[in-house]
């Protein structure tokens, strides 16, 4: 082979190396110690609300947003530029994880577009936290599990946080969402010490724990609601405070 073909070749092994630690290092956003985030999902649909929820992040300067997925009604190129124009009123940090809703064409190369480093899973730490943004849109397959459980392993973190659509235990008994691997999952949150799940689908707000780590189930963005408004059925935001590694958080009503 030419020595300019080697170099060609060498180059292109070191972007691969570039592109693979890109992946798989956790994205640093701030080192503060002391803010609040809002965290809301299953927006798809409810515009009214979910247009509320994006001003008010903005007018009460959260520090970001999470959203636990179904951010559009279908996988296609119309909702997914009506999602854009909404978007348009955020004016903080967006960090989604996928929903089952945000697949339906198949695959995720329109959701991927939100995402911080266009992957469909990622990583960030913020202050005393670190984040594992999980793919289980579909379900909660192996190699997926793999990673969460091997992006746990990596951060020093002293508070973990899973952030995924599809609930592996509900308080309510209604609503699991996942399937596959679903006690494979709950043994990695307990073995990996994470201190908060959250997640959506289940369209209401549920929280419970279990093996020390709690469960926030936040579905009430905009999409039908499941429940009476006593039992958690109504429009919300939650609100997490963060002081140092203590964490408090309550859910916000939006009205239609």
């Amino acid at each position: 082979m030419k020595p300019r073909y080697w170099g060609i070749l060498l180059l292109a092994f070191v972007h691969c190396l570039a592109t693979a630690e890109t992946l798989t290092q956790p994205l640093l956003v701030s080192t503060q110690a002391d803010f609040t985030f809002f965290l809301c999902g299953d927006n798809r649909g409810g515009d009214t609300i979910y247009t509320q929820i994006l001003v008010q992040a903005s007018a009460r300067h959260a520090a970001f947003l999470i959203n636990t997925g179904d951010l559009v009604p279908d996988d296609t190129g119309e909702d997914w530029n009506h999602f854009g124009q909404m978007m348009r009123l955020c004016k903080v940090p967006f960090f989604p994880v996928a929903g089952n809703h945000d697949c339906r064409g198949g695959d995720l190369n329109h959701f991927v577009f939100w995402t911080p480093k266009h992957a469909e899973h990622y990583s960030f730490d913020y202050g005393q936290l670190h984040f594992t943004m999980a793919n289980d849109s579909e379900d909660m397959h192996s190699d997926e599990l793999a990673w969460i459980a091997a992006d746990l392993k990596a951060t020093t973190k002293p508070v973990k946080v899973v952030v995924h659509h599809h609930p592996a235990w509900n308080p309510s008994g209604r609503v699991y969402g996942m399937s596959e691997n679903r006690e494979p999952f709950l043994a990695v949150l307990k073995r990996y010490g994470v201190r908060y799940d959250f997640c959506g689908h289940d369209h209401g707000y549920r929280t419970g724990s279990t093996n020390g780590t709690t469960l926030i189930i936040t579905g009430g963005a905009g999409a039908p609601l499941y429940y009476p408004t006593e039992e958690g059925g109504f429009n919300h935001y939650v609100a997490v405070t963060v002081q140092g590694t203590n964490v408090t958080f309550r859910p916000v009503p939006i009205l239609p």
